[in-house]
């Protein structure tokens, strides 16, 4: 069962996937959440805007993606509270810079296996 009320975004930079200290910190909230809800799941979706080719923009959110899953690894979380997802621009009509970026729901008692 999704948790929608609990949504964490992180944005990006066109072009970026790296994440910068403003984004680490806005995640922390995540690895906070996940760590008092043991049983929650975390969901991560990245997206990309239009300004690129689809094969582009599906490499970025998937870059965005990873970026935040290893964050959260670094940060103690298991492999198997975190599933990764990205969608480049399929959900974009335009070059909006508000669709890059990467979206954080949680689940409820789903554990993915390792």
């Amino acid at each position: 069962r999704l948790i929608n009320k609990e949504m964490v975004t992180v944005f990006f930079e066109r072009n970026q996937h790296q994440l910068n200290s403003a984004q680490r910190a806005r995640l922390r909230s995540v690895k906070e959440t996940l760590r008092s809800n043991p049983d929650y799941t975390a969901v991560i979706t990245g997206y990309a805007d239009k300004t690129g080719s689809a094969a582009m923009n599906a490499w970025i959110s998937e870059k965005r993606a990873t970026a935040v899953r290893d964050y959260l690894l670094a940060q103690g979380i298991p492999k198997s509270k975190l599933i990764i997802n990205y969608l480049g621009d399929e959900q974009s009509l335009s070059p909006n810079p508000a669709d890059r970026k990467v979206e954080v729901q949680y689940l409820l008692n789903y554990t993915v296996e390792e």
